[in-house]
């Protein structure tokens, strides 16, 4: 995995620049290479950066991979739902539901 990994992030003709933009690459690369399991894990994981690093990931991936792009955007949807005020955990619905599960700690 890591060989796999180490040569798509230096084959990139955009090289990345910053931890927004690297970690965005670094999710791209799982899919691409195949580890969807692993990708959805860091998806939940990027869901808790700071908000700077957040919105440039945010931008690399719509730029990049929109599809992923897409799939955080409903997981961060979801995460903020559940974190009102209300107390209320949000339940999934419409396309949430097809969401992959939170990974097991």
């Amino acid at each position: 995995m890591v060989q796999s990994m180490t040569e798509y992030l230096s084959e990139l003709s955009d090289q990345p620049e910053g931890t927004g933009q690297w970690i965005g690459a670094i999710v791209r690369a799982l899919g691409e290479r195949g580890y969807f399991e692993e990708q959805d894990v860091m998806l939940y994981e990027v869901a808790e950066l700071n908000d700077f690093d957040l919105s440039i990931l945010r931008g690399y991936l719509a730029d990049y991979d929109p599809d992923v792009g897409d799939t955080l955007e409903r997981i961060l949807s979801r995460k903020n739902a559940s974190t009102q005020e209300s107390g209320v955990n949000a339940e999934p619905y419409g396309d949430e539901a097809d969401l992959p599960g939170p990974p097991n700690a």
